[in-house]
């Protein structure tokens, strides 16, 4: 599951958030499941989609510094993981209560938690939309917030979203919507009562939800919502769901795992060398990026 939502600039937003889900599906594709290491796996996707944003803003002609927020989960088994930059949100609700958010790098959350201002206050405030970090955009090291390993219950529902969402309505307000029967049914009556009630410049409402029916099957009921609210929107949100990708992914990544199969079988007559002078294994190493710990 990924959400990123863009800066810079329509053109630079759509490229930086489109480059960075691109990148993050490539690299999922690439490696067997299940994924053994998710936290070095996440680190992983979200550097090589830094550097691929960054790439793209100095061929873009004129040159462009595009950047974008994001906020990636990983499903399997029942479990989750994730990480995020800027102030994309994931959430877990169980119940229709929210047990769960990540914490936003942006001015107003620092201004939250050191308590030089209110809830209320935030809600208004004139930089409520600066934020602290992004993937792109920026020289200086990228930085990761991870969450733990998180296991989920059968009925949980995970929230992944763009500022453009929670800020147009309360957290109490989105987790009783998310009772509704279906995702896609809460997803889109969502977005247009956050649409509602924002100011006629908001920002792009953008979400992605899963509902775990069973331990066995996290994407039996998965939906997604966008909305984009003014024609001269300076951000662009992509969204990845989960039903759709997942299944693609793994179609490919089925095939690709064939394939590599049937060339360690035959590689001694194909390539006249002996069998360990190749590496055809897909577990490359991933490096783990500076981290934050929650």
């Amino acid at each position: 599951m990924i959400v990123a939502d863009g800066m810079g600039g329509s053109s630079g937003g759509q490229l930086a958030s489109q480059t960075l889900v691109d990148t993050i599906a490539r690299i999922f594709n690439e490696q067997p499941r299940p994924i053994n290491d998710p936290e070095a796996f996440l680190g992983y996707a979200i550097m090589q989609a830094h550097e691929a944003v960054i790439r793209k803003g100095l061929k873009h002609n004129p040159p462009l510094n595009p950047g974008t927020t994001c906020v990636v989960c990983l499903l399997q088994n029942g479990h989750a993981w994730w990480a995020h930059v800027g102030d994309s949100r994931l959430y877990l609700f169980r119940y229709g209560e929210r047990v769960f958010r990540t914490k936003d790098h942006s001015y107003v959350e620092y201004l939250l938690k050191s308590g030089e201002i209110s809830k209320q206050e935030a809600i208004n405030h004139p930089k409520r939309n600066q934020i602290t970090r992004c993937v792109g955009n920026t020289i200086r090291p990228l930085e990761i917030t991870y969450g733990s390993e998180m296991e989920l219950l059968s009925g949980d529902v995970l929230l992944l979203c763009t500022d453009g969402l929670w800020s147009g309505m309360p957290d109490k307000q989105i987790g009783k919507m998310l009772l509704a029967d279906t995702l896609d049914n809460a997803l889109s009556d969502m977005a247009s009562q956050a649409e509602q009630n924002s100011p006629s410049s908001c920002d792009n409402i953008t979400a992605v939800a899963v509902r775990l029916l069973s331990n066995a099957s996290p994407y039996e009921e998965a939906a997604s919502a966008h909305k984009k609210n003014r024609e001269d929107s300076e951000a662009e949100a992509v969204v990845a769901t989960p039903a759709a990708q997942a299944q693609e992914l793994d179609e490919l990544g089925q095939a690709i795992n064939d394939i590599q199969k049937a060339f360690r079988e035959y590689e001694d007559e194909l390539l006249d060398k002996p069998r360990h002078d190749i590496d055809t294994s897909a577990n490359h190493n991933i490096p783990r990026s500076a981290k934050e710990k929650l």
